[in-house]
């Protein structure tokens, strides 16, 4: 009975003391120490040695060569080389060549020529020359054409003809007809007439009517005369009454006086009155009867 009521307290103790949170509470000061040594494991400032068991600064110091290892091989300033085995100074050192070579092969001027074997810097000339002649073949100024070779170097001349072609043909100011070729310059100058002449019959003032021959000349002068008719017909700016013909000068003077009723009937500032007609006067005095409206 003694002993059944000994174990019923032991079991209500440790009742309690789970409701509190009593149980599987580390030890004073055993966090923090966890906490430090993985601080020291990361390589982080708040690491404090001092306080790291001897197998726990076992464990720091693989870390750090480790770390120290990762860092010499991506190159990065942080890196120790004294702390490194011969295995992994050569492993460092290959990585380093490597690294330079990518550098050389992408023509990066952080390149350094001496640090290559025979063969990667014959890979890096055959690089060189590759991307030497793609800035040659589109024009850039960094090519260099001493570089190429006789048959690069005639294709380097052509593509720069067709690029000048390409700008003459979009009339652009850099194009240089000293470079064509006889059949481009043919091409180009009947290009050149077939734009001078829709030009010349749309009335653009970029028209040269010099460059026009008799047939083209007669298609222009009638061009001329439509535009001029459709101007006076609508009483547009620009109307030469001179160049109409009799029968376009009747249709433009009705063009003109129904305008002239139009404005009147509307109370329009253009109207001239002295222009109507009896009975067109008296249509817009009735229609200022039926619509009267104040003076403005």
């Amino acid at each position: 009975m003694t002993v059944t009521k000994g174990l019923t307290a032991q079991i209500g103790i440790l009742l309690v003391s789970a409701s509190l949170g009593l149980v599987g509470l580390p030890a004073p000061g055993e966090g923090s120490t966890d906490r430090n040594l993985s601080s020291c494991l990361e390589g982080l400032p708040s690491c404090d040695v001092s306080k790291l068991a001897p197998t726990e600064l076992q464990q720091v110091s693989a870390a750090t060569k480790r770390r120290n290892l990762g860092n010499c091989l991506a190159g990065l300033p942080s890196c120790d080389p004294t702390t490194l085995s011969a295995a992994e100074q050569s492993a460092a050192v290959a990585s380093f060549r490597q690294r330079n070579l990518q550098k050389c092969l992408a023509g990066s001027a952080q390149c350094d020529p001496t640090l290559l074997t025979q063969k990667e810097a014959e890979l890096r000339a055959v690089e060189l020359k590759r991307r030497n002649l793609e800035r040659c073949l589109g024009g850039v100024s960094t090519c260099d054409p001493t570089l190429l070779s006789m048959k690069d170097a005639a294709s380097v001349v052509e593509n720069a003809k067709r690029r000048n072609f390409d700008r003459c043909q979009g009339q652009l100011s850099t194009c240089d007809p000293t470079l064509l070729t006889a059949e481009q310059a043919r091409l180009w100058a009947a290009q050149n007439h077939e734009r001078n002449l829709r030009s010349c019959l749309d009335g653009s003032p970029r028209c040269d009517s010099s460059m026009l021959n008799s047939t083209e000349m007669k298609a222009f002068a009638e061009a001329t005369k439509r535009r001029n008719a459709e101007r006076c017909l609508n009483g547009q700016a620009g109307c030469d009454p001179m160049g109409l013909t009799d029968s376009e000068k009747t249709a433009v003077a009705t063009a003109a006086k129904e305008r002239n009723l139009k404005s009147c009937m509307s109370r329009l500032p253009s109207c001239d009155p002295a222009r109507l007609t009896a009975p067109e006067m008296a249509a817009v005095a009735a229609a200022r009867q039926r619509y009267p409206e104040r003076a403005n």
